[in-house]
């Protein structure tokens, strides 16, 4: 009695192969789209293309994920720049309260009657000379977090002078005045020589408190109000207030006048310095 012929079990490697061959192979050598792309320029195109716009449509999107990421560090790092000149012009305003404080117990102390209270002011002049130096200190170390963006620049120069200024050692804010270049920062009417003029404008008058540095100070504001912009009106109004012999208030009046006709909506704001120079 012959036997029954046995069921033949499928290959399993066999099965496994063709699956993998199906997964490997390129999808335009399908005989469906093979035989479509024969009457389809737009299919012929693509099949016989398919790597090159691949690759193109790869490279496209690398460029788009890298151009977000330097956009987003790009305004990362503005933001971060902003946030410190913010916190700069709060320390520099604690500072300047600090040394109203020092000077009120100095005045205290030249006042006092009796040796208590010499005594008492002796230590609120010690405390807030400390409390003083703490916080310059930690002002300065702010300045290097601007330094890295640049249109802030010139705020840290300008924040540093004024410190400078204030323990009287002068010649570091004419150094910083000189180390400004006002009119190589940035284009004319860009924030950055916006920046620049104005960090100019408050070192010249931190300057001017000097006489040894009065000249200096004064030539700052001069060539400030000849041919900035932003600052311009402010420099000529601080020049008519320190011009004391005949030539520098011609040189007052002459400025003035080149600005009202420069920039006639800000001659209210020169009002003030003619008044003086009259």
């Amino acid at each position: 009695m012959s036997s029954a012929p046995k069921p033949t079990l499928p290959n399993r490697n066999q099965d496994a192969s063709e699956s993998s061959s199906r997964l490997r192979r390129n999808i335009f050598e399908d005989p469906a789209i093979v035989e479509a792309g024969k009457n389809d320029p737009f299919i012929r195109f693509i099949s016989a293309n398919w790597r090159f716009l691949l690759a193109v449509l790869i490279a496209v999107g690398l460029g788009i994920v890298a151009y977000s990421q330097v956009t987003a560090t790009t305004l990362q790092k503005q933001a971060d720049a902003t946030r410190a000149l913010r916190d700069m012009q709060q320390a520099y305003q604690e500072i300047v309260e600090e040394r109203d404080v020092l000077v009120t117990a100095q005045a205290d102390e030249r006042a006092a009657k009796d040796d208590k209270a010499r005594a008492e002011a002796a230590e609120r002049i010690k405390k807030a000379t400390e409390t003083l130096k703490m916080k310059e200190d930690r002002l300065l170390a702010k300045a290097t977090e601007l330094e890295a963006a640049t249109s802030f620049l010139p705020f840290s120069g300008l924040y540093r002078g004024l410190v400078a200024a204030g323990r009287s050692d002068f010649g570091a804010v004419q150094s910083a005045l000189a180390a400004q270049g006002w009119e190589t920062v940035g284009k004319q009417g860009s924030p950055e020589r916006a920046a620049a003029e104005l960090a100019v404008l408050g070192l010249a008058k931190a300057l001017s408190d000097s006489d040894q540095h009065l000249d200096a100070a004064k030539q700052a504001l001069k060539g400030l109000a000849e041919r900035g912009d932003f600052a311009a009106v402010r420099a000529a109004d601080a020049f008519a207030a320190l011009a004391t012999t005949p030539e520098e208030k011609a040189q007052a009046k002459a400025l003035i006048g080149l600005l009202q006709s420069r920039m006639p909506a800000q001659q209210k704001l020169l009002v003030g310095a003619s008044e003086r120079l009259s």
